[in-house]
């Protein structure tokens, strides 16, 4: 886990870019309804502008709300893994609904009455492929390689 505010920035980096791309995969794929070889070039474009809206609402609002749950959890005497599910549960929380929002204006580019039954739409089908993503393949993967990036460092300041 990150323990420097350059190590958070760069975990937020891979993991915004993980779980955004896969996002993009899944909602492309529900739009075209199939999943077919041309959504993962498709899902690159739309990275260009959902990857950093994700990057700047992790570092100003989420990690900061996930960090206060997850100093609740660690004052209860908690494990490392009850913490990392809190922090990993706060995030997929709060992201959901914001990146689906953020979604939801660059698409529609207006407010109108279906936008919010629209957004309400967007958040209900994708939460549960964010939280499942996030809980059984994002995360664990990201703090993987994270770890294994991170180390060599950490042993040689040592």
């Amino acid at each position: 886990m990150p323990k420097t505010r350059l190590q958070e920035c760069a975990f937020t980096v891979l993991m915004t870019f993980v779980m955004v791309y896969a996002m993009v995969c899944f909602n492309i794929a529900i739009s075209q309804g199939a999943v077919t070889s041309d959504i993962f070039a498709l899902a690159l474009e739309e990275m260009l502008v959902m990857w950093p809206i994700a990057i700047v609402i992790d570092l100003l609002v989420v990690s900061r709300i996930a960090g206060k749950a997850a100093g609740a959890v660690a004052r209860r005497g908690a494990s490392q893994r009850a913490i990392v599910f809190a922090i990993s549960g706060t995030s997929v929380l709060l992201m959901c609904p914001l990146m689906s929002l953020a979604a939801c204006l660059i698409v529609k580019g207006s407010v109108d009455a279906n936008f919010w039954l629209t957004l309400l739409q967007l958040i209900a089908v994708n939460y549960p492929i964010a939280a499942l993503w996030q809980f059984l393949a994002a995360g664990p993967a990201v703090r993987f390689a994270f770890g294994k990036l991170v180390a060599p460092f950490e042993t040689a300041a040592a």
